[in-house]
Parts: C-alpha cells; structure tokens; sequence
C-alpha cells in the first residue's frame, strides 16, 4: 500500500468517526469556535494561561527539542500540541480554519506512524481479517 493509500484509509476512519459523532451530538455546526490569542486556551485548569502563550511555548519546546536533539526527542504529541495551540490562538475564522488543516494534517500523520509501527500493523491486520467494513469505517452510503 502506497502513502496515498494509507492516508487515504485512514481519511476514512476520519470520516467515519465524524458521522458517527454527528449521529450522537447532531449538528454542532452553532457552536462558537472559542479561540483567540486573549481566549484562557485550558479554562478547565483554571492557571489563565491564554491561548497565545500557550501557543508560543508549544513552539518554543518543539523547537528547542528539535534543534538540541534531533535524535528523536520531539515527538508526536509535541507537534500535534503546537498545532493545537496556534489553532486556539487564531480569532480570524480562516486562519483557524488553517490552522485546523495542519492539527489534522498531523494527526493523520501520527495515526500512519502508528499503524507503521509493529504493533499498530497487527492491530490493522485484526481489523481487516475478524472485521468487515462497517466495523472499520461505518457504514457504507
């Protein structure tokens, strides 16, 4: 399987969880998007960190780790929360909308790196030989 097709499955899995999201919790299309730079990014934790800082110190610890390291030390989780943050930084719809695209561009990324990892082909094998399709990607329209 190519890397088209790998990203291509997994676009898939993407869109089966969103279906199956939307099935549950309806549209949620009137929700406000709750970012910008001023915007407490973890209001649950209650430290009032906004999103913009929260932002740059994502950045900055990526950096520094890949820049100091490049052995490795970086790793999914901090990419993908850099993303995040600059994500809930944004106020302006389109470049949230930009930023968004770049989460899921990573997250599909990490998903592959998993399912190319030992573990995560055997997990994709169980899958395709004890489970049909609507198992592994919903149901078919």
């Amino acid at each position: 399987m190519n890397e088209n097709e790998k990203t291509a499955r997994i676009i898939l899995e993407v869109a089966a969880e969103v279906a199956r999201s939307t099935a549950k919790h309806g549209d949620q299309n009137h929700l406000p998007l709750g970012t910008g730079p001023h915007v407490e990014a973890l209001s649950f934790a209650g430290d009032g960190q906004t999103a913009e800082n929260l932002a740059q110190q994502a950045k900055y610890w990526t950096d520094e780790r890949s820049k100091a390291h490049g052995d490795g030390t970086v790793t999914w989780r901090d990419i993908l929360t850099e993303e995040v943050f600059e994500a809930y930084a944004e106020d302006d719809p389109i470049a949230v909308r930009a930023e968004l695209v770049q989460v899921a561009s990573v997250a599909v990324k990490m998903i592959a790196a998993i399912d190319a990892s030992p573990a995560g082909l055997k997990e994709q094998l169980r899958k395709v030989f004890t489970a049909g399709p609507n198992e592994m990607f919903g149901p078919v329209r």
